[in-house]
């Protein structure tokens, strides 16, 4: 099976599909659903690059969410694994997510050992877990395992963030001061009064250097005047000279927009300069992802 992977790269720069008007720069599977594209990154060791996308393994409509798995050496020309067993739709063998795999990232534990961060889905709400890879020597990444305790992020603090609405974790910063991972997830703020509208938000977990013992952390940033009271897919990340970025799509309207400002790592605030600025002025660029 190795082997037969290693010799059917498919080259979407070229153009090889299965019928005239098969996407040519497009990543995607040979068929069935996708949407949002999950945890992007380059393997520093190997310099292969990596992306997975959300799909569904039974057809060409949205349902029985799963990750679909991609590798590249120059972005261009793209090889497909198909969907990663350990996040692939299946309740009688991951009851935790018997609603499904839904997006989430990849964080090189301390700097080499990739981590899927992703949200699954089951009755009980939306809870993060995780997966590593069964051998990391391997150049395609192409076997995971679940993490034994997942989930491994499901507590929530009472009254703070609703189970229905809190998903797609960031790649985690590493807080040098505190010597702990940082992950961040779209979520919603309750509030005690039923007249008030709930806070669309950006909170933080951290967990420790093991990427384990996760525990809430802070709110990181809110916004009481967002549709539907959330945000998916949050991505913070600091640009050269110590200007910080925060992306967050918005649902109803599907827009990604983003706020410039500053990172504070003793509050773990989120500090903007100036209003939120789209990333694309097109009716349909979203669930982006760095």
């Amino acid at each position: 099976m190795a082997t037969l992977r290693l010799l059917l790269p498919l080259s979407v720069a070229a153009g090889i599909g299965f019928f005239d008007d098969f996407p040519a720069f497009h990543v995607r599977p040979p068929s069935n659903w996708i949407n949002d594209p999950n945890g992007p990154f380059r393997d520093p060791v190997t310099g292969m690059v990596h992306l997975w996308m959300q799909y569904n393994p039974h057809g060409a409509d949205w349902g029985s969410m799963s990750w679909y798995h991609t590798v590249s050496r120059d972005y261009v020309h793209w090889q497909r694994l198909g969907p990663t067993e350990a996040l692939t739709f299946n309740p009688a063998k991951y009851p935790y997510a018997s609603g499904g795999f839904y997006s989430g990232s990849v964080t090189l534990v301390n700097g080499s050992v990739p981590v899927i961060l992703y949200t699954c889905v089951s009755s009980k709400g939306q809870v993060q877990c995780a997966a590593w890879p069964k051998d990391p020597g391997d150049p395609l990444l192409y076997e995971w395992q679940e993490d034994p305790k997942n989930p491994i992020i499901s507590e929530f603090p009472e009254h703070v963030v609703s189970s229905t609405t809190f998903r797609d974790p960031t790649t985690a910063l590493w807080d040098k001061k505190r010597q702990r991972y940082l992950a961040f997830m779209g979520a919603s703020l309750l509030r005690e009064d039923p007249y008030q509208p709930q806070t669309a938000t950006v909170v933080g977990y951290s967990g420790d250097a093991a990427f384990k013992d996760w525990k809430f952390d802070s709110v990181i940033f809110e916004d009481r005047y967002v549709p539907l009271g959330m945000f998916e897919c949050p991505d913070l990340f600091e640009l050269p000279g110590g200007v910080w970025v925060l992306k967050v799509s918005t649902m109803v309207v599907t827009v990604d927009y983003y706020r410039l400002g500053v990172f504070d790592w003793d509050t773990r605030k989120f500090l903007p300069n100036g209003s939120a600025v789209p990333l694309d002025y097109g009716d349909h660029y979203y669930a982006s992802k760095s």
